[in-house]
């Protein structure tokens, strides 16, 4: 399965209810193989590091959300206020949702 990753890192997402705050969040991005589809999974990052272990990564499975790619109208980006510092925020549309991200 670590094959199957294409890219990992730590994501900015911006939280749907009043105020608007950013959430940071632990990303990876999976291709299809012949067992998995591609998506987007992300956890919640409670303990600031830059690196997930194997470890902390199976302990939070219970509370990661998927976004499959094949549900992925757009990804562009946009222009915001209030982002955190030196990100780039996009916006990804999909079937039943559209959210704000930074990178």
């Amino acid at each position: 399965m670590e094959e199957d990753i294409r890219k990992q890192g730590m994501l900015y997402l911006q939280q749907q209810r009043f105020g608007k705050k950013w959430k940071r969040v632990w990303c990876v991005l999976f291709r299809e193989s012949s067992c998995s589809i591609s998506r987007l999974e992300f956890f919640e990052c409670k303990d600031g590091g830059a690196e997930k272990s194997d470890k902390n990564l199976r302990k939070q499975q219970e509370h990661k959300k998927v976004i499959r790619l094949a549900d992925c109208i757009r990804v562009s980006e946009v222009e915001m206020d209030g982002c955190p510092r030196e990100t780039g925020p996009f916006l990804v549309e999909t079937l039943e949702n559209c959210g704000a991200a930074c990178e």
